[in-house]
């Protein structure tokens, strides 16, 4: 199973989630979030030594400006988290750029949407809506029959721990860590991720 640790600020973070059995770090291009990572940083994240994959965060953005991201920040794969149409995602594609498409789940009702996008994308993550309190029902996810690989996200936090081994979910691809694993100032928890995945690996060999 892979590893995501998304919303990541800053660079400091980096080298000792390097040290870790994490295989991508999300940046956040949107404006609206406090998680946005303007260009002043991206001499940083774009440095050819870099040790983790990254993944650029947008929302309803223009495809200009995601390419041009792209290449400023040298993101291996886009992930979209807004309304962006099944063309949007063949645009990005066919400029030979990975596209994970988020869709925000409440019913079962709502993966009937991964259809319109089963051939334009190379990845599916599942998530709350954004204003949505508590946590993403996973069990909705069983529902899936389609055959994206995808990421689990919904406000994952170290008490799943207990949980997530024992899904059995066939196509789960990576786990999406983000603002439950933060300290109050949105800088990651690198010893709460530490333990969290050695338990992963002690519990389940994940």
């Amino acid at each position: 199973m892979h590893i995501k640790v998304c919303g990541i600020t800053d660079p400091e973070s980096i080298n000792a989630l390097a040290q870790l059995p994490v295989d991508m770090i999300g940046l956040v291009f949107d404006g609206g979030s406090p998680r946005f990572v303007d260009d002043s940083k991206a001499a940083v994240y774009s440095a050819h030594d870099f040790p983790i994959h990254k993944v650029g965060v947008f929302v309803d953005a223009a495809p200009d400006i995601v390419l041009n991201k792209v290449e400023l920040f040298r993101l291996q794969l886009v992930q979209l988290h807004g309304q962006e149409s099944p063309n949007f995602c063949r645009i990005l594609r066919s400029k030979g750029i990975p596209v994970i498409k988020t869709f925000r789940l409440i019913t079962v009702d709502d993966l009937s949407n991964c259809a319109f996008y089963k051939d334009c994308c190379d990845y599916f993550l599942f998530d709350l809506p954004r204003d949505a309190k508590g946590k993403l029902d996973w069990k909705i996810i069983a529902s899936y029959t389609g055959a994206a690989p995808y990421f689990l996200g919904g406000d994952i936090n170290p008490d799943d721990l207990y949980v997530i081994g024992h899904l059995g979910f066939s196509r789960l691809f990576a786990l999406d860590l983000n603002n439950g694993f933060e300290t109050e100032d949105m800088t990651k928890n690198i010893e709460g991720i530490k333990r969290f995945l050695l338990g992963m690996e002690e519990k389940y060999h994940l």
